[in-house]
């Protein structure tokens, strides 16, 4: 067994048809999700051995544990993924395992479930790699679903696994297929594209639970979800034909029904931001991932990114950079 490995896999931004992924919306009435993967990447570097204490560290947080074996760690803090995937896997070894992200704690951009499929990925190669990535998405979407206890989705995992511009349907199995764009409009959409963290992390779980327990009696809910789901579907033809006004148009059809799912998805502190990016050119724009807080993405008319960059940054929110990558999770060349 190989004693040392590192591995990235991208955090994504989601364009339309978020919460659509979560059951029991997606068994009982289907899911559809467009996103893509970002070149901001969550990190495990894995470094194990026979013998010794297991040390589980945090750079994010800056926290850390050791035990004699990942048996005598209990769940509780910002370690639980970490052994979660370390339980899953059956991995009784020593040693140190880290994790770190680029993108800012709570942003909404899948951060959580790039580390899971990272770790897990990580994981499998040192037992010679043999998991494919659907069956990595899987395994990281139930380390969060059932073994913590978190409400969410599958479009993370399957997007940190997969990489690239993806269009995914949810029922009981995910089905996804990779988007064929040329690289001058994806060129194009990074010109255009603005992604602000608005200095507020956010929990995803509760939001994701509030919802779904609202949809179970509550025709205006599951009504809004449908809608949501379609657009997904016109949002894909936007992709293919390289409707960059359609594709910011449909974002903010999106955001439009995502924010009457529940109270707390937007407040004024984002309707503020929308409104200014409105007023510097936005054709639409979303909260990325069940909102609350985290990052916000806006798509400008040509020649306004810059612009609206300059004005969030004067209000003290953090502009992050839109680069997309066509790969997911892969090992690190230490070399």
């Amino acid at each position: 067994m190989r004693k040392r490995f590192v591995c990235k896999a991208p955090v994504r931004v989601d364009f339309a048809g978020g919460f659509t992924d979560v059951e029991p919306y997606c068994k009982e009435r289907g899911g559809a999700v467009v996103n893509a993967t970002l070149g901001l990447y969550s990190h495990i570097s894995l470094e194990l051995k026979r013998g010794g204490n297991l040390k589980l560290v945090s750079l994010d947080y800056e926290t850390s544990e050791e035990a004699k074996t990942i048996r005598e760690m209990e769940y509780g803090g910002n370690l639980d993924l970490l052994k979660a995937g370390l339980k899953r896997m059956g991995m009784d070894l020593g040693g140190e395992v880290k994790a770190w992200c680029e993108a800012p704690s709570g942003a909404g951009l899948g951060a959580s479930a790039a580390t899971s499929v990272c770790l897990l990925f990580a994981l499998d190669k040192l037992r010679g790699g043999k998991m494919k990535p659907e069956e990595i998405a899987e395994m990281a979407y139930l380390l969060e679903r059932e073994e913590l206890g978190i409400w969410g989705g599958r479009q993370d995992q399957y997007a940190s696994a997969v990489g690239g511009f993806l269009f995914m349907e949810f029922t009981s199995e995910v089905k996804w297929e990779r988007l064929k764009i040329r690289q001058e409009f994806i060129e194009q959409l990074e010109k255009r594209l603005v992604l602000c963290y608005t200095g507020r992390s956010r929990l995803s779980g509760g939001i994701v639970g509030e919802v779904m327990n609202r949809y179970k009696g509550n025709k205006n809910i599951m009504r809004l979800l449908d809608e949501m789901r379609e657009i997904v579907y016109i949002l894909k033809e936007m992709f293919i034909r390289e409707d960059i006004e359609g594709i910011g148009e449909l974002m903010e059809e999106n955001w439009e029904r995502q924010k009457r799912l529940a109270p707390g998805i937007s407040d004024a502190q984002i309707e503020d931001i929308f409104s200014l990016a409105k007023k510097e050119g936005a054709i639409g724009g979303k909260a990325m991932g069940a909102g609350g807080g985290g990052c916000l993405l806006f798509l400008m008319r040509e020649n306004k990114s810059e612009r609206l960059k300059e004005k969030l940054e004067e209000i003290g929110l953090r502009v992050l950079p839109v680069k997309f990558v066509e790969k997911g999770v892969e090992e690190v060349n230490l070399n």
